[in-house]
């Protein structure tokens, strides 16, 4: 039996290699989902806002090695696809100072990657 405060995580994901011509490069496209169950952080009861709810966020990239036989990788990707709005800490300090701070995790986030391989 998992306690209250227990965190659980769990990740799923799957990379595919997609048949591209061989001039382009070796392409993948990596989706992945990973979920954390909600937890209580409070050392007492009756802690305001002491339960964060939990969360699933979406992450994908597509990346192409060695694009056009130039030693060039190359990745597009985005992380928290949906823009989920989640905390990830907060503060516990209501009783001490009587306000509650929390900390949020990472919007939507998206960009390039570009890596070069020196001598072959």
């Amino acid at each position: 039996m998992r306690s209250s405060s227990e965190r659980i995580a769990s990740d799923a994901y799957t990379n595919i290699d997609l048949p591209v011509p061989d001039h382009i490069g070796a392409t993948s496209l990596f989706v992945s989902y990973s979920h954390v169950s909600r937890q209580y952080t409070a050392p007492g009861p009756f802690e305001p806002f002491s339960y964060l709810r939990g969360y699933g966020l979406r992450s994908a990239s597509l990346t192409v090695k060695d694009v056009a036989h130039t030693g060039l990788d190359l990745t597009v990707f985005g992380n928290n696809l949906t823009d989920k709005l989640f905390r990830v800490s907060n503060s516990n300090s209501f009783f001490g100072s009587n306000y509650v701070a929390s900390l949020y995790g990472e919007p939507r986030t998206y960009g390039v990657r570009l890596r070069y391989r020196f001598g072959g």
